[in-house]
């Protein structure tokens, strides 16, 4: 009897040290719990979901009350993306498994058999819509898709098969650039700057002659002037002569002179010329962010695009 004594008292010691530690983790899990109905509440959904977490691995097992609320969570996640899908479908599995519908909640057990049922209805539904954008889809029609349904169970597929529209639209759109550059360089080097150099090359001829004749008319007036400083009574005549004929000469001179040096024109016509080359010859680099959404995982990057 001596013997056992202390057989028995480890043994005392032991189911209460177990029942110690299940209380432990009972108070845990329900303190994880309720953590992650609060951050639900809040609409932080990923904290919630690892909350709810915790407190499955806490029990070692799940219940009803857990998946209930795990549920709500990856269903809110599953609006905006279709990555809770897998986990979501699980959970629902698994409540309907282990959920006795008589003695659990009518109104919860009906909402979560009508949330499996629109699950159901929305995998048809994207189902048809996908493969039919997939098949013929613009790219208009792909990118409003996509955009009123980030959850898409093909989201990858759709968003890749956008990528690729949006690539031949731009090469559309590169190449009606490139002939409208092509068809403006034929213009300028076949009329516009042909024309200006003309319209210039008479300009400079006429300003020429401007000039010349204003040279001389000025000439003039310096001849009239000094001999009116000479005369000894100051002819009036002359000085009125003088100013008849400087004040025309003067303008005349200014004139010449602008149209010599002008062809604003022409030169702006061969700057656009030599930009409108620079730019047909030139080739870029071009940096996109990339996001490829798959139901399991998401993929970031960036895509590199060489024009030339």
């Amino acid at each position: 009897m001596k013997i056992l004594k202390p057989f028995i008292a480890i043994s005392l010691s032991c189911i209460l040290v177990s029942k110690i530690y299940a209380q432990d983790k009972s108070s845990q899990a329900q303190n994880a719990y309720l953590q992650a109905e609060e951050l639900f509440n809040n609409k932080n959904y990923d904290g919630a979901l690892e909350q709810i977490n915790a407190a499955e691995n806490f029990l070692g097992k799940n219940n009803s009350k857990i998946l209930y609320l795990k549920i709500q969570i990856l269903n809110a996640q599953f609006s905006s993306s279709p990555t809770p899908y897998v986990p979501l479908k699980g959970a629902l599995t698994e409540f309907f498994q282990i959920t006795d519908k008589n003695n659990y909640p009518q109104e919860k057990y009906i909402e979560i058999l009508r949330l499996q049922s629109d699950l159901s209805d929305f995998k048809r539904k994207d189902s048809i819509a996908s493969q039919n954008l997939l098949a013929d889809g613009s790219l208009t029609s792909l990118s409003a898709y996509i955009n009123s349904t980030p959850n898409s169970l093909y989201y990858s597929q759709l968003n890749n098969k956008r990528a690729q529209e949006q690539g031949k639209a731009d090469e559309v759109n590169r190449i009606v650039h490139q002939n409208k550059v092509n068809n403006r360089i034929a213009e300028l080097n076949d009329k516009l700057i042909p024309r200006a150099k003309r319209k210039n090359t008479r300009h400079k001829i006429l300003g020429s002659v401007l000039m010349a004749a204003g040279g001389v008319g000025i000439y003039y007036m310096i001849s009239l002037d000094k001999k009116d400083q000479n005369s000894s009574f100051g002819d009036k005549s002359n000085t009125s002569s003088t100013y008849a004929v400087g004040i025309p000469s003067v303008a005349a001179e200014v004139l010449g002179i602008i149209m010599v040096i002008g062809g604003g024109n022409l030169r702006a016509l061969k700057k656009e010329r030599n930009d409108l080359i620079r730019e047909k010859n030139s080739w870029a680099v071009t940096l996109s962010p990339y996001y490829n959404n798959t139901v399991r995982k998401g993929v970031f990057g960036l895509t590199c695009k060489v024009t030339f």
